[in-house]
């Protein structure tokens, strides 16, 4: 699905995503990736949401995002209630979301002027 034909290269918008992949700005990734405004990792996450570990979510506070969305290519899927009392202790909102409105998500509040971070498994 296309998201956006902005062309302006300030902040990371997603570009579009399909069955397995995700485009942000020019980039294809096919592999679970954090984006942020200013801020595209595709080596911190582990291969699957199961997966992620306080160390993770140690990195994506130290980031102070105003809120995280995690997309998974399921129905909406949680983190373990241990990953997700980390982030409720340093006062963050987790937005468990299906994979394409958590990148439909992403995309309104980072045109919004806002500053998520987003966790997503394609």
């Amino acid at each position: 699905m296309q998201l956006t034909q902005d062309s302006t290269t300030e902040v990371n918008l997603i570009r579009s995503y399909g069955v397995g992949e995700l485009w942000i700005a020019e980039r294809r990734f096919t592999a679970p990736c954090l984006v942020g405004r200013q801020l595209l990792d595709a080596e911190l996450l582990p291969p699957s949401l199961d997966q992620l570990t306080p160390d993770h979510v140690s990195a994506v506070i130290e980031l102070k995002p105003e809120m995280v969305i995690t997309g998974t290519r399921t129905d909406e899927r949680f983190p373990s209630s241990a990953i997700r009392r980390l982030f409720s202790a340093a006062g963050l909102a987790l937005e468990p979301m299906e994979f394409g409105a958590a990148c439909r998500t992403y995309n309104v509040l980072v045109q919004d002027g806002r500053a998520p971070i987003a966790l997503l498994f394609p």
